[in-house]
């Protein structure tokens, strides 16, 4: 007769940021929102590995929270750190500030934000 035990990690699992904040890194809960390691569609349920030739300890930067915390970034260093190109940093941040800017002002069209992000400027 098998029993039934339950793994038990010797790391607790954060709570909150504060929890994980000087926490063991690369962070071995790729399970977390904030890990660059693995994306979960919410929509479908569906996952992606974002380093398919790494594995979760072999990620230079394991946490988006620390990243942030980090400082100002360029496009390349985001696209380099979450395994996407410059353009689709670029993409996805229209696509942000498209979106606030329709939160902010909802009589404009959305597009009026468009040639904002087209000309950004690159960080030196």
């Amino acid at each position: 007769m098998a029993t039934n035990r339950k793994h038990r990690n010797p790391i607790e699992r954060p709570k909150k940021r504060s929890d994980c904040k000087n926490g063991p890194r690369p962070c071995p809960w790729v399970s977390c929102r904030y890990n660059l390691y693995l994306d979960v569609n919410n929509e479908t349920g569906s996952i992606k590995v974002n380093f398919p030739d790494q594995e979760p300890w072999e990620c230079q930067h394991s946490c988006a929270l620390d990243v942030a915390e980090s400082g100002e970034l360029t496009f390349e260093e985001i696209g380099a750190v979450m395994n996407l190109t410059r353009e689709r940093i670029r993409q996805i941040i229209a696509d942000v500030l498209g979106f606030m800017y329709g939160q902010i002002c909802p009589e404009q069209p959305r597009g009026t934000m468009g040639p904002v992000v087209e000309h950004w400027p690159e960080a030196e």
